[in-house]
């Protein structure tokens, strides 16, 4: 998932909007990417907390991209977040539940 997301949010969505322009198109295209990723996500997640940090990690995974102008650190960190998420949810399962 990773890697096809970034291609779709960070590559195809994010660069459909001229973020190069100046500050305000860059914050359109990093909140409207953010937005489309949260979306994405929205049926598969029930809590509040849950869509605020889908918006968050869209948010960082799409300054990352215009800082990097590549898309291979968004797919690191969104892999990143993605395992830290499935360890800790193994881990509140065992220990916490």
């Amino acid at each position: 998932p990773p890697i096809v997301e970034e291609i779709a949010f960070r590559h195809f969505i994010l660069g459909s909007i001229p973020y190069r322009r100046n500050l305000l198109w860059s914050f359109l295209a990093i909140t409207g990417s953010a937005i489309a990723f949260m979306a994405a996500h929205f049926l598969a997640y029930d809590l509040w907390t849950t869509h605020v940090a889908m918006f968050t990690l869209g948010v960082i995974f799409a300054v990352a991209r215009i800082v990097t102008g590549g898309l291979l650190l968004p797919m690191l960190l969104h892999s990143l977040a993605v395992g830290t998420a499935l360890v800790l949810d193994s881990l509140w399962v065992r220990y916490l539940v």
